[in-house]
């Protein structure tokens, strides 16, 4: 899946969130933003800023990568962790699959 709207971070933030059991409030604290930044952003809200997006992505464990669309592997699908835990590749269309089902 490609990320095309603010609305597929969000969807894919609020469901890692959820499945690490963190609060909105833990999570803004572990990233260093507000409550209601994260409430905007898991809301798709179109004013937040990047710096800001990026903080969370990386508290949840996560990096953001610009790629070329013409790269040969479609890397860009892909999720990896970047801190402690599990050295898996997160597939982003599962992730977000899994939350559409209600699965953490």
């Amino acid at each position: 899946m490609e990320i095309r709207a603010l609305q597929d971070v969000a969807a894919a933030v609020r469901g890692r969130r959820q499945s690490l059991k963190l609060t909105q409030t833990a999570l803004a604290n572990q990233a260093g933003v507000s409550r209601t930044f994260i409430s905007d952003l898991e809301g798709g809200k179109l004013t937040v800023e990047l710096r800001s997006v990026i903080a969370v992505v990386e508290a949840l464990g996560y990096t953001l990568a610009l790629l070329n669309p013409d790269q040969a592997e479609p890397t860009s699908t892909t999720l990896k962790p970047t801190g402690v835990g599990s050295p898996n590749e997160f597939d982003l269309d599962e992730l977000l699959d899994d939350y559409d089902q209600g699965r953490p």
